[in-house]
């Protein structure tokens, strides 16, 4: 299977990451600095992308089987991480032809 793991630099996108791996599962790691994951393996491929940034993720989810989303903040300041990044992963999701999105988030937000 084809995986694709977005936020695979934090903490929970990390563990998606290797127990793909472990799994023998082809895994595409996307994240905004790939140096930040610090993993090798012939089954991993790092691909530089912002959740944030419009049409940064096209071509990024492009033969997935299945796409599992991490997204998170270091910090409970306002952010649109969630929400503009979650539009743009539906958005490439759309665009590649992915049916399996599987999503979480490790953050609480504070509304208002």
């Amino acid at each position: 299977m084809k995986l694709v793991v977005v936020g695979a630099a934090g903490r929970t996108g990390r563990l998606i990451v290797e127990r793909g791996l472990e799994n023998k599962h082809e895994v595409r790691a996307v994240l905004r600095d790939p140096s930040r994951l610090q993993l090798t393996d012939e089954n991993l491929e790092l691909v530089t992308a912002d959740v944030l940034a419009d049409g940064s993720l096209d071509g990024a989810l492009d033969g997935a089987d299945a796409v599992a989303v991490a997204l998170g903040t270091p910090n409970r300041s306002t952010t649109t991480v969630f929400s503009q990044g979650m539009r743009n992963v539906v958005a490439a999701a759309g665009k590649s032809g992915t049916r399996r999105l599987l999503t979480m988030s490790s953050a609480g937000l504070e509304v208002g």
